[in-house]
């Protein structure tokens, strides 16, 4: 840079080289549909950090409305009303993108950033679940209720959530429809009552194939798996279905009718913190928290090979591997 320049990063005797802004960021997050979900991230602008800069959002997504204040912090607010969402079947993803602008007197930069939303997996209204208060039906639990786990005995509903699907929907959309788990299905006369869940809603067994195969005797498969199971089926719901989710400071399992179910589980969102609208206004948990909760599975989850596997030799055991 010529001496005498006006640029107020240049001397006589030294030089700063600077160039259009750059962003540093998440460029990723998961966010789970039908849960009221919050994504915030951190950006910071590397490249001239003594600069005054302006953060926006130069390009909205489709599913949901992402802001951005003057720090760099960003939220983005998911519409779980969306029609194509409400139509995620459970297990399902969607992707959607929105793009994060700075600006400073050396130039604009922008950064794509990608959600990955999940379709949820729940329990079928009327499960019984036991509770401080002894069996209740799921959709009568409350934030705040102690709720019987298999690992860590009584723990507080953190968030409870609800979804109705009709006949029509059903009708058209198969994959919305539960799996029904009969009694005894499992063997040794589990579950002792009818099951129902979605079909990604998961299952832990217990079986000498999956600690050969895999390191762990008891694992988690989805229910559609076990597809197959006799007594296992899809369930056509003439009435339509409700389906209620709980979440909990851990990822959980349930005992229902005897075998064990897993809680709304978050996945493993660490590169954008999660945070929960409805937890916030409730003061159910401190903000700092959220990222945290639900991320670890109970129980290991197998690739679906493996889980193939695992239901194959169920198939061919007479005594099952219900846990």
């Amino acid at each position: 840079m010529a001496k005498g320049s006006s640029d107020p990063f240049c001397s006589t005797t030294r030089c700063i080289c600077v160039g259009s802004p750059s962003i540093s960021g998440p460029s990723t997050g998961t966010v789970q549909q039908g849960v009221g979900n919050i994504l915030s991230g951190t950006y910071s602008e590397t490249t001239n950090t003594i600069t005054a800069h302006t953060w926006s959002i130069s390009l909205q997504g489709t599913y949901g409305v992402a802001t951005i204040n003057s720090s760099g912090q960003t939220f983005y607010d998911l519409n779980d009303q969306h029609s194509a969402l409400k139509a995620l079947d459970p297990g399902q993803t969607s992707t959607d993108v929105f793009q994060v602008q700075v600006t400073d007197i050396y130039g604009t930069s922008t950064m794509n950033v990608t959600i990955t939303i999940q379709g949820n997996f729940c329990f079928a209204a009327g499960t019984r679940v036991q509770t401080a208060e002894g069996l209740r039906a799921i959709e009568t639990i409350k934030v705040g209720d102690l709720v019987e786990t298999l690992d860590h005995g009584l723990q507080p509903v953190r968030w409870a959530g609800r979804q109705s699907y009709s006949a029509q929907v059903l009708q058209l959309a198969p994959k919305l429809r539960g799996i029904v788990i009969g009694k005894g299905a499992l063997g040794h006369g589990l579950p002792r009552a009818d099951v129902c869940v979605s079909r990604h809603h998961r299952i832990m067994l217990q079986s000498d194939l999956a600690l050969r195969l895999f390191g762990q005797a008891q694992v988690l498969v989805p229910a559609h798996r076990l597809i197959g199971v006799q007594g296992v089926a899809s369930c056509d719901h003439f009435g339509g279905i409700d389906y209620c989710h709980l979440l909990f400071d851990r990822h959980e399992l349930l005992m229902i009718e005897g075998i064990a179910a897993e809680t709304l589980f978050l996945g493993a969102q660490n590169e954008i913190d999660f945070a929960d609208k409805s937890l916030l206004c409730a003061g159910a948990m401190p903000p700092a928290y959220l990222a945290r909760c639900a991320k670890v599975p109970a129980r290991p989850i197998p690739p679906p090979d493996i889980q193939r596997k695992i239901v194959a030799e169920m198939l061919r055991s007479a005594s099952r591997v219900a846990a």
